[in-house]
Formats: structure tokens, C-alpha cells, sequence
């Protein structure tokens, strides 16, 4: 069960809807590449909360991939694994993704 539910988080993201934070899978969102240091986009709603929007945190030049900050993601209870061993225990990201 606990594998189960980890592979579940792995494509979950934080978002704020209605004054809380909420987890939510969004499929094109969870595919983005990780970088901790160097994210790119964010996903947000509009202003009447209806629809969910990818909007970049800086310029992106053109050609450069996509990137979202995976250590934002839930994770388990009990689980104080940080930097690259939750890189690789909760994503399975090997070390070149540190």
C-alpha cells in the first residue's frame, strides 16, 4: 500500500483553491521535467477559480524544457527523507537529476 501511495504522490502538486491547499494530479503538469534550483512555471487558477493555468515564473528562452520543483510535492507521513534520497525514494530520480 505504501509503495501504492507513493507512486500516487510522485505526480501530485500543491495548489491553493478557495483559500486552501489542496493536493491535485494534473496530467500535462506532472510530465514537466524537476529542477529544485531552476523551476520555471508554476500551476495556478484564474481569477474566478474555474480553470487550473501552467504560467511561467520567468522568461523561458525558447528551446529550454519546462521544469517544476518535485520537493513541493506531499509526501507520506513519517517520511524526513530529504534533498536526494527523496529525490530518489518518492520520484525515482537518479543522481544526475540531483
Amino acid at each position: 500500500v505504501a509503495d501504492a501511495l507513493s507512486r500516487v504522490l510522485s505526480r501530485v502538486t500543491l495548489l491553493e483553491w478557495n483559500e486552501e491547499t489542496i493536493p491535485v494530479i494534473v496530467p500535462i503538469y506532472e510530465r514537466l521535467a524537476h529542477s529544485s534550483t531552476n523551476s520555471n512555471v508554476k500551476l495556478v487558477t484564474d481569477d474566478d477559480e474555474q480553470s487550473l493555468l501552467v504560467v511561467a515564473t520567468r522568461e523561458i528562452p525558447e528551446g529550454s524544457p519546462l521544469t517544476r520543483d518535485y520537493t513541493l510535492a506531499p509526501r507520506l507521513d513519517k517520511d524526513d527523507s530529504k534533498g536526494p534520497l527523496r529525490l530518489l525514494l518518492q520520484f525515482g530520480l537518479p543522481p544526475n537529476s540531483w
